[in-house]
């Protein structure tokens, strides 16, 4: 087997119908090129593509940085430790006469998977990490909290959602889940998609999370390229709230009570009319909130949490 150097459209042929993380695609590529990276698709072949993965570089002190983020991608992951010992084998050989110092690798293979009470469902028991410590490599272990994290999530959250429909995807999650949805619901809140004129709008919730969270963000000319480049293939989403539909839920909701006040006159009711007072006087105090956020923002819409689905 040997290791060359591919173009982007035969490499984006290969992982077409591979299992691949956006961080490997040449979308991803043409938008490290644009920030300034040398972006290289190496293959690994024998009578074919074995084992491919889109491999950044960057000047460095004395040197070059290189970088596979979630790759190499496999032909055949069954015999995935034979192809990542012979392809990491050939890349150290390759980055060294490219002028390579240092060389750093993600792979794109599951460690640990933990079920929602956190108890391991699943541990990678292979020699994983005794393949790569044998071809050289030094593990730098998992970092815990944001502070720590790589460039790229080593820790992720995934749902399996190819078997649900709309309703059962719902009744699947927790009761605090499904509470949440029909209170967005109540209050107005919709998803929509952003137009790229509205990216400043996406950037400067990523600018909050990152301040509150103590993470490192993204320019907005990160967010720009990506949109540029991913096109249909990526959807910048957004949950927005609608004042106006919110004041007329609640104003509703008093009207409701209040008759049901009117309704209950008799002494054996008036525990329940407690309750319904309570639940109007809660009312007023939102409404007169939602009355406030509409006179500082100066609009009915605002934008309440934002994600990138690729």
């Amino acid at each position: 087997m040997k290791l060359e150097v591919i173009d982007r459209e035969e490499y984006g042929n290969f992982i077409m119908t591979k299992h691949h993380s956006f961080l490997q695609t040449p979308e991803m590529g043409d938008v490290f090129k644009e920030r300034g990276l040398e972006v290289i698709y190496l293959a690994l072949k024998d009578d074919g593509i074995m084992c491919a993965a889109l491999v950044t570089s960057i000047k460095v002190f004395g040197g070059k940085k290189f970088e596979v983020n979630f790759g190499p991608i496999l032909s055949d992951e069954k015999n995935e430790f034979n192809l990542l010992s012979e392809f990491f084998s050939k890349l150290k050989t390759y980055i060294k006469r490219n002028g390579g110092i240092q060389l750093e690798i993600s792979p794109n293979i599951d460690y640990k998977i933990y079920d929602n009470q956190y108890n391991v469902s699943y541990e990678n028991d292979s020699d994983l990490i005794y393949t790569m410590k044998k071809c050289g490599f030094r593990h730098q272990g998992f970092p815990v909290g944001y502070e720590k994290q790589q460039s790229i999530a080593l820790w992720q959250y995934v749902k399996n959602i190819s078997n649900f429909t709309d309703e059962s995807l719902t009744s699947s999650f927790e009761k605090d889940g499904i509470y949440s949805l029909k209170k967005a619901n109540s209050f107005g809140i919709k998803i929509r998609n952003l137009e790229y004129n509205e990216l400043d709008s996406f950037k400067s919730l990523t600018s909050s999370s990152a301040q509150l969270h103590n993470f490192h963000d993204k320019e907005l000319e990160y967010y720009q390229l990506f949109y540029k480049y991913f096109g249909e293939k990526a959807d910048f989403l957004v949950a927005e709230i609608d004042f106006s539909v919110y004041r007329n839920e609640l104003i509703e909701k008093i009207k409701e009570l209040e008759l049901k006040i009117s309704a209950s006159t008799s002494l054996k009711k008036e525990k329940k009319r407690k309750e319904y007072e309570n639940q109007i006087a809660s009312h007023k105090k939102r409404l007169s909130e939602i009355e406030q956020m509409i006179k500082d923002e100066k609009k009915e819409k605002t934008i309440l949490s934002s994600a990138i689905i690729i």
